[in-house]
């Protein structure tokens, strides 16, 4: 007699799955929020650790800071330590934010010293010291940007996405572009696109197996200034 698992039609199940789905932001989408009426904006001017200091835990869905560069561009923008400033407001961010807010940090990646500081260093704080989860490096290309003589000019920033658990709202729906009649004639004739060419013919695979092996060769060849030999099919 064959026994079947059907647990997936048990009722309690599902009705517990239900619950679970709706009291994450896992699966919702902007149609499951209510749009405000009225929205308040507060601006104040102020040292962001204190102003932090007087928010309440757990109170924050969303944070997006882009904080001083330490380019000394100015007096707000030259530090001696970047992390060490730059660690008394992550930690507060950490604090405020609730378990399903996200934190947002513009920045860049040009450390030259312990005094200048960057995005790599803020990561390298956040993955020791805090318990964020690094959910995603946004690029932000823009074409006009400082020009440089020294350097490559920058045309694009960085851009981290922090998060205090897997809970988190992500409606990828609201920021798609939808493709326009050409582009969506163009994109289906990639071949990529076609079921039939998802799985390679398993003379290709050997193949590509066959490729890298060889290049495996050629580097340990170089690598070690010893022959070697092998014969794949």
């Amino acid at each position: 007699m064959a026994i079947h698992n059907k647990s997936h039609n048990n009722s309690a199940r599902m009705s517990l799955n239900k619950i679970r789905k709706d009291d994450n932001l896992k699966h919702k989408t902007a149609s499951d929020f209510e749009v405000p009426n009225e929205i308040k904006l507060l601006h104040r001017i102020t040292d962001c650790n204190d102003f932090l200091k007087q928010v309440p835990d757990n109170s924050i869905q969303l944070i997006c800071i882009d904080p001083p560069y330490n380019l000394e561009l100015a007096g707000w923008d030259s530090y001696d330590n970047y992390i060490e400033w730059a660690s008394k407001w992550l930690d507060e961010a950490y604090r405020v934010l609730s378990d399903n807010g996200s934190m947002v940090i513009f920045g860049g990646i040009q450390f030259r010293d312990v005094k200048s500081g960057d995005l790599l260093d803020i990561i390298q704080y956040v993955r020791k010291n805090t318990k964020f989860k690094l959910i995603n490096t946004i690029i932000w290309y823009y074409k006009n940007g400082m020009s440089a003589h020294r350097f490559f000019a920058n045309r694009h920033e960085e851009v981290i996405w922090l998060t205090k658990s897997n809970d988190y709202y992500f409606d990828l729906d609201s920021v798609r572009v939808p493709y326009s009649e050409e582009d969506l004639k163009v994109a289906l004739k990639d071949k990529r696109l076609n079921p039939e060419n998802s799985c390679p013919p398993f003379w290709e695979t050997l193949s590509n197996c066959r490729m890298l092996i060889n290049i495996l060769i050629i580097f340990l060849m170089r690598l070690s200034h010893t022959f070697y030999l092998y014969q794949f099919l």
